[in-house]
């Protein structure tokens, strides 16, 4: 295996110049390409623009609604996906004289992005969910070697907006869940398995005969969501990210400003308030206006219903409580 990074611009900044997080909206991986020229190296060069294309129409599904659909753009240039990009990993190479073959990994730049949806008329959307933990179960239970559980290890969906992963099999062995469990809400073996790999956000998607009952669990508030879905692991991703997006264009219309105190108690627990309010689809704009030690003042304006923001910031793990009318205080969740 080779693995080949181009580096094209190395950084760029965001409202609070936070710490990386590992799920990135504006990266694409897992794109395959294959590619024939008059030699190798014209095998390579065509077959990275035409994987940097793919990832960019994956990427504009991705962040949009309206891209690809009737009467909107379906496709961009080759030279507008190149001019978009800040770097191209590529793993899993295989050549020989007049064949290319490989697995494209491509981040590209924000600030790029958004200028091209503006100019096409397309409103982007790029905040993203807390990281949500898939248990594909089978008839209540965990099996590691079916294709319901197999199809949910295919498939990429870190990097989406609403982030998602299935474990590898040797850590899913390590889960201890009944039928039992998920029939009584036992929330001290969903928050045991929250702690266990650090996330807030449960997603039980049981397979019962083709049908799939989904359970999203919110382990901070004890938040329990379910549906019924008739389809594919992909289909399901796809719906969550859809609902996302057709929630946080719909706010623009009301805009509101409220004060918050936030408590911390850490400085790496304030950066990760930061982070949080960064990438909040809802907040429009956020403002500091005193800093002390383990807490802050901010104004913060934003679209849409307070209940929406509290909703958003609930599901990223940050809890949002009046104390006045436009007076609030914010504080990071935590699983008992």
């Amino acid at each position: 295996m080779k693995s080949i990074k181009t580096i094209l611009t190395a950084l760029f900044f965001l409202f609070f110049c936070s710490s990386v997080f590992a799920s990135d909206p504006f990266k694409v991986s897992g794109v395959l390409v294959d590619a024939k020229g008059k030699s190798a190296v014209k095998a390579q060069i065509k077959a990275i623009r035409v994987g940097q294309k793919k990832a960019a129409d994956i990427l504009l599904k991705r962040l949009t609604l309206a891209y690809g659909s009737e009467g909107q753009i379906t496709h961009i240039s080759d030279d507008n996906a190149a001019k978009m990009i800040l770097s191209i990993e590529i793993d899993n190479e295989k050549r020989s004289s007049t064949r290319y073959m490989g697995e494209l990994t491509v981040i590209f730049n924000p600030t790029a992005v958004k200028e091209f949806l503006n100019q096409s008329g397309i409103k982007m959307v790029s905040s993203q969910s807390r990281m949500r933990l898939v248990l594909p179960l089978s008839e209540g239970e965990l099996i590691l070697n079916n294709s319901w559980y197999r199809s949910w290890r295919r498939i990429k969906a870190v990097n989406s907006l609403t982030p998602m992963f299935t474990l590898p099999a040797y850590k899913a062995l390590n889960i201890s869940l009944t039928i039992e469990d998920i029939k009584n809400m036992n929330f001290d073996v969903f928050k045991s398995i929250g702690k266990q790999y650090n996330v807030q956000q449960l997603l039980i998607a049981n397979n019962i005969n083709g049908t799939i009952e989904l359970l999203d669990i919110s382990l901070d508030t004890r938040r329990i969501e379910t549906y019924n879905y008739d389809g594919s692991a992909q289909g399901i991703i796809d719906k969550f990210q859809t609902e996302w997006k057709e929630a946080a264009i719909n706010f623009a219309m009301n805009k509101s400003t409220i004060l918050i105190d936030v408590n911390y108690s850490s400085h790496s627990e304030w950066l990760k308030v930061k982070k949080i309010l960064n990438n909040t689809s809802l907040i429009l704009n956020a403002k500091l206006i005193s800093f002390a030690n383990k807490k802050a003042n901010m104004e913060i304006t934003h679209g849409g219903e307070i209940e929406g923001l509290i909703d958003e910031l609930s599901y990223k793990g940050v809890n949002l409580k009046p104390e006045t009318a436009k007076n609030y205080v914010l504080s990071v969740s935590s699983i008992d």
